[in-house]
């Protein structure tokens, strides 16, 4: 709470270097005013934040216990506490940070990373992107490129090595009040954005018996670099309540319809029927997680098909909210 203090006073006299007289002091009171209302905002909140962690509020260390190519893309770490102590549970769908030193830079930076497993007591499992034509021995696309930790991660980082990670966080998770209840949920991801909802559906599978129906919908640009493709499709097979519905915008040859995709193409919801995505029960939560145009054409898609706003949920892999 006493960064606000200089944060406030420093950007109140930013303000009055370039306003200059125009800053009157009636306007200067204003904005210290305002000022002073948002910090108050943001410190309640953060408190409450830091009273859930229940004393877990800096950065912890954790080593790598396994590493686990997922596709061609997505690589899944296994972290757990080097302290041993049991891992506090969290909502399905949230994220850690996770800090990791950097050489080249002097300095360590940190990422968040959706978790996508099921909370367990002795690790957290993040699943990571590798994207492509980033060198992560070059120190220069640190600042500007968003997925320069993420190669650092999938070329440097390997079983036994540690990293510092937070306490989970973030709004985006399955409804608590829905955990247990037989309301229709339908997960639709693209890429990467399938890892929290994975999160989703581990934890509803493990959950006996299996009422609940739920729809995991995902694209993928190959069949190749889909994560947890086999993993989905077995849930699928061995719970009838469960559906999942692939596709894939570029398939190759020995792909197989009906096996490695569904639908040839982007995820497009018009080639689903209402049963499909149970429409008809009023209650069908919607859960969407991947680039932004992807969750806005989702949203539209659903919005048109009689689903209220209240029953779409979103997360975006950025800051604020998802732009329309």
């Amino acid at each position: 709470p006493d960064h606000y203090k200089i944060v406030g006073k420093y950007l109140l006299e930013a303000m009055g270097e370039v306003l200059g007289a125009a800053l009157t002091p009636e306007i200067l009171d204003a904005w210290a005013t305002a000022y002073w209302q948002l910090a108050d905002l943001m410190i309640g909140r953060e408190k409450q934040l830091y009273e859930q962690s229940e004393g877990w509020t800096d950065w912890r260390e954790f080593k790598i216990a396994n590493k686990v190519k997922e596709s061609e893309e997505i690589t899944s770490f296994y972290l757990a506490p080097v302290d041993g102590k049991p891992l506090p549970t969290f909502q399905p769908g949230q994220y850690i940070s996770v800090q990791a030193n950097v050489p080249a830079l002097g300095y360590p930076q940190a990422r968040q990373y959706s978790l996508s497993d099921q909370p367990k007591p002795d690790y957290y499992r993040i699943s990571v992107k590798k994207e492509t034509g980033i060198n992560s021995a070059d120190p220069a696309p640190a600042v500007t490129n968003p997925g320069y930790i993420s190669n650092l991660l999938h070329d440097t980082f390997n079983i036994g090595d540690t990293l510092q990670v937070s306490h989970p966080y973030g709004d985006f998770f399955l409804s608590p009040s829905k955990s247990d209840s037989t309301t229709p949920i339908v997960l639709i991801s693209a890429g990467v954005g399938l890892t929290p909802l994975t999160s989703m559906v581990n934890t509803l599978t493990s959950q006996a018996p299996q009422a609940r129906k739920l729809h995991f919908i995902h694209g993928a640009r190959t069949s190749a670099g889909r994560a947890f493709k086999d993993h989905i499709s077995r849930l699928s097979e061995l719970s009838s309540p469960i559906q999942a519905t692939f596709f894939t915008s570029h398939p190759v040859e020995g792909d197989k319809e009906g096996v490695d995709y569904h639908h040839v193409g982007r995820v497009d919801l018009t080639k689903l029927n209402d049963k499909d995505l149970y429409l008809e029960d009023a209650e069908t939560e919607y859960y969407i997680c991947g680039p932004e145009k992807f969750m806005t054409d989702v949203e539209s898609s659903l919005k048109a098909r009689g689903v209220a706003a209240d029953r779409i949920k979103m997360e975006l892999f950025g800051t604020g909210g998802v732009p329309h």
